[in-house]
């Protein structure tokens, strides 16, 4: 309830006091985590990811938002195996495949980056979608890319243009579009 209402300080003693009570509770190490991250301490948050999946090992949304924090210091290739790690396990959001599939298609490692897998996962958000958001699009547009299919790419993306709602988002997806019209696919 505090955590809805973001007030961080009280969900942060609830979240302690839980595991107190219980030090085995995945959960809650997860949802101390997202207090610390939605705080700006993305070190005590990924601590707190990680004490959650050594507790429940296949705890989805604690490997999504490791991978995420990964992802923000540049670490790609931890990134990639937390993304991974996340989208095996029963409830993963959405987002986690959609953003496996972006890294997948855009991450500036080589070593990383894998077209083929990148749009067969960014296929499966799009079907598994339920409405048409632009970045589930706009990370299909990359994996067009990211394979050299860039009428594709092209296509996709201005779909996620017309879709975009605010300025910058829609700036944001132009910016892409260009680049596919000189077939140049995204890197991060």
């Amino acid at each position: 309830m505090h955590r809805r209402q973001r007030n961080w300080d009280q969900a942060q003693k609830s979240f302690e006091m839980a595991i107190r009570i219980n030090p085995d509770f995945a959960e809650a190490y997860y949802n101390l985590g997202t207090v610390f991250e939605n705080q700006g301490d993305a070190k005590l948050a990924f601590e707190n990811f990680q004490t959650s999946t050594r507790k429940n090992s296949k705890y989805a949304p604690a490997h999504f938002r490791m991978a995420c924090i990964l992802e923000e210091k540049r670490e790609w290739k931890s990134a990639a195996i937390a993304f991974r790690e996340a989208i095996k396990y029963p409830g993963a959001p959405l987002e986690a495949l959609r953003r496996t599939a972006w890294m997948l298609a855009t991450c500036p490692d080589d070593s990383v980056r894998n077209g083929d897998v990148a749009l067969k996962m960014a296929k499966t958000c799009i079907a598994n979608s339920k409405n048409r958001h632009p970045e589930v699009i706009s990370t299909l547009a990359a994996a067009f890319a990211e394979t050299g299919d860039f009428e594709n790419a092209r296509k996709y993306q201005q779909v996620a243009v017309n879709l975009s709602g605010n300025d910058a988002d829609k700036a944001r997806q132009i910016d892409r579009l260009e680049k596919y019209k000189v077939n140049q696919a995204i890197r991060q």
